[in-house]
């Protein structure tokens, strides 16, 4: 028999409309070698009423058919006749009938007619596992003139039987003692547990199904293995409980199709069918999945939850992941082992995978998904030896973590274009364990940081093939890199700040690989008391790349200790250098806090050294106006701060300093309406440079051209730019002018 559990609402119940009527109704079946019959509405020929019998405990139950006696007069016409049932168990609400047809049997003669069927042979007690159920009937007839009913006045009729399970509890007592059960219970029993009595689980064993109505209590570590029900049946066996379970450190197995149903606490559970979890049974340690499905019900999660994905062969067909975490079932761990191959968008709904715990690849797991909703991970992200995390390439596909992400050595991490997000409150790490590195194959795409607390600590080299936002908090490096790739930039939405950058602590170093020549800016900062925004910008106009080239920069909110000044100084300095760059030539521009500055800032000379701080060359006065250092035309990378009082040889950058005042009256530049004015007159013939800066010194504008008349006019539209402090610099061959506007 199958039934599907939903209500009806009866129409109106009667037994007579005009011309047509019922005036007998009977339900036929067998609880034994002979057939019984119980009347509806009416005591039909005296057979006893059905409605609220107790047919008692049964081992058998079959139904024959039933029988309707109609009438009819003055043009009515009864057409057929069906009886319907339904059963249930009595803890809950009957579900949809299920129709049997009653063919037409007699003309009983005045219009009667008697409708019956009596070999249906129906097993009612097919799929049921132990329990008390109700079986509900009503009748009804066709006619030219409507349906009429027996239905008790839309109340139905119904009577109550019980199915006992085949080893069933006799008190109090241990699994593995006889005298606990009616017999000892066999790999095929449907178990019940009586009220009122507790069974102590102190073996393993496997059954058919359990039905509690009294106490189960776990000894320690055992397992109980619920087989596949049987054939036709569905899911119809597994555990239903009315009592109470203490699972202490127990394993339940599904081995096949299953339901769980009632208020259920277990500690381990392992699926290995298709399983209906009821929707209130919650999984407290480990539920692990070898085989089957979720795809109605499940579980839920207790606070120390792992769900386990372990289905097997890595090179087989992914395992198509259903509802056990489906974004409101929402484990605390998720882990994937034993060569499991997962593969989200294969049968799962497409929404965001949070959970409260740790986020584990471990042996041979392997985790892929292509959607555009993301893993919200509340502890860290753990890529373990032979362990493989493939991010998908839909927009919104992101991996969320909170703690750290750590990559062991032999674990694979493909970006494929998708984002990691750092959002933790605490110290949060991006370490590796073994020799290995977030650089090459394993490299970031986007990486983003919405960091609340004291930092994210980098303790491996890595590598960032697009961008970088920052959105809040800042990247810690030790004595590890951070490589902009060809590729690689900074956000311009979500922009560097004082409370987000990356900061230059040790011997790790922010470095970018150039695709062409141009101007980057390194986004450095430190957390030396107050949380600052110090970037340096290097814009190269010429030089060759070779192999492993890169350009790399670190700041550090100190005096340098070579630094020969005492009184003026600035306790800044940044240190840049080239790798397998060759005939380059460059502009800097390295920005400075008001905080900074020690003595008097208009005493001050940009100085920078190329021999470690031995000996410092003047580049000119500081760059007051814009809080810069900045120069032009270089053909070395060295330390870069600021001081008074440097008498040293002047190189090529002093001397452009020292023309600044002939070059001031040659030029002049204003805004209005938006636009940025400039104009040349009296300059010689050859190359002219604009370059524009916002406040936070990075370049947002460049023009170049050659000058083979003398006179030289430009506007430049800022419309695109928020109201701001703008710095324009104008480079000619040998000269440098720069001026602090008001956008």
């Amino acid at each position: 028999m199958k039934y599907i559990l939903l209500t009806i609402i009866m129409l109106s119940a009667y037994l007579a409309q005009g011309a047509v009527g019922i005036f007998q109704t009977y339900i036929n079946y067998n609880i034994g070698a002979i057939g019984n019959y119980r009347a509806g509405t009416f005591n039909a020929d005296g057979a006893p009423t059905f409605d609220g019998f107790d047919l008692g405990t049964l081992t058998s139950f079959t139904l024959n058919g039933g029988e309707v006696k109609s009438w009819k007069n003055s043009g009515g016409d009864v057409t057929g006749a069906q009886m319907y049932y339904r059963i249930y168990d009595t803890a809950t609400v009957g579900g949809v009938f299920t129709e049997l047809t009653l063919p037409f049997g007699a003309d009983l003669g005045g219009g009667d007619q008697r409708w019956d069927e009596t070999a249906a042979g129906i097993n009612l007690l097919n799929c049921l596992a132990p329990g008390r159920y109700y079986l509900e009937v009503y009748w009804r007839i066709t006619t030219n003139e409507g349906d009429v009913y027996d239905s008790n006045s839309g109340l139905n009729h119904r009577t109550k039987f019980t199915v006992v399970g085949a080893a069933t509890s006799n008190g109090t007592g241990n699994w593995s003692n006889p005298t606990t059960w009616s017999s000892l219970p066999n790999n095929n029993d449907l178990i019940e547990i009586l009220e009122n009595d507790t069974v102590y689980v102190d073996m393993d064993d496997t059954i058919a199904g359990i039905v509690n109505h009294g106490t189960i209590i776990f000894n320690g570590s055992e397992t109980l293995t619920i087989l596949t029900s049987p054939t036709g049946c569905g899911a119809a066996y597994g555990f239903v409980n009315h009592g109470e379970l203490d699972a202490a450190n127990g394993t339940i197995i599904f081995d096949g199709n299953a339901t769980v149903s009632g208020t259920l606490s277990f500690h381990n559970v392992t699926m290995k069918g298709t399983v209906d979890f009821g929707g209130m049974a919650t999984v407290l340690d480990t539920f692990t999945i070898c085989s089957g499905n979720v795809n109605i019900n499940p579980p839920l999660y207790g606070p120390a939850s792992t769900l386990n994905y372990a289905t097997g062969d890595p090179t087989g067909a992914p395992y198509g992941r259903y509802l056990e975490w489906d974004g409101t079932a929402v484990p605390h761990n998720v882990v994937f082992t034993n060569g499991t191959y997962v593969d989200i968008p294969n049968g799962a709904p497409n929404v965001d995978r949070p959970l409260t715990g740790d986020f584990v690849l471990d042996s041979g797991g392997i985790f892929m998904y292509d959607m555009d909703h993301s893993i919200i991970a509340d502890g860290n992200v753990i890529i373990r030896k032979e362990g493989r995390l493939y991010q998908g390439t839909i927009v919104g596909g992101d991996i969320y973590v909170k703690k750290d992400l750590i990559l062991e050595e032999g674990g694979v991490y493909f970006a494929n274009n998708r984002m990691v997000l750092f959002n933790g409150s605490d110290y949060q790490r991006i370490r590796v364990i073994g020799n290995t590195s977030f650089t090459g194959s394993n490299k970031f795409s986007f990486l983003d940081i919405e960091h609340t607390g004291p930092g994210v600590l980098v303790e491996t080299e890595i590598e960032v093939e697009d961008d970088v936002r920052f959105r809040g908090g800042q990247f810690i490096l030790t004595d590890h890199n951070f490589t902009f790739t060809e590729t690689g930039f900074v956000d311009i939405t979500d922009v560097p700040s004082d409370g987000s950058n990356i900061v230059t602590t040790g011997s790790g170093e922010v470095r970018k690989i150039y695709s062409t020549l141009g101007a980057f800016t390194f986004p450095l900062g430190d957390s030396t008391g107050t949380k600052e925004y110090s970037p340096v910008t290097v814009d190269l106009n010429s030089g060759t790349f070779g192999a492993g080239h890169y350009m790399a920069a670190q700041v550090f909110n100190s005096k340098h200790v070579n630094n020969p000044n005492n009184t003026h100084y600035l306790n800044r300095y940044w240190v840049v250098h080239e790798n397998n760059i060759s005939g380059f030539d460059y502009d800097i521009q390295c920005l400075y806090k008001d905080a900074d500055l020690i003595g008097t800032e208009t005493l001050m000379r940009e100085i920078k050294s190329d021999d470690g701080g031995a000996s410092w060359t003047d580049l000119g006065a500081i760059n007051d106006a814009a809080n810069l250092i900045d120069a032009f035309g270089l053909t070395n990378f060295s330390i870069f701060t600021a001081g008074a009082n440097v008498v040293l040889p002047l190189d090529n950058g002093v001397k452009a300093s020292l023309q600044q005042a002939d070059l001031e009256s040659k030029i002049n530049a204003f805004v209005t309406e938006q636009q940025l004015h400039f104009y040349a007159n009296q300059l010689e013939e050859g190359p002219i440079k604009l370059q524009l800066f916002d406040v936070a010194g990075r370049l947002i504008y460049q023009e170049e051209n050659y000058l083979e008349q003398s006179h030289y006019e430009t506007v430049i539209p800022l419309a695109m730019y928020a109201e701001q402090v703008l710095l324009l610099n104008v480079k000619t061959a040998n000269r440098n002018w720069s001026k602090k506007l008001k956008n």
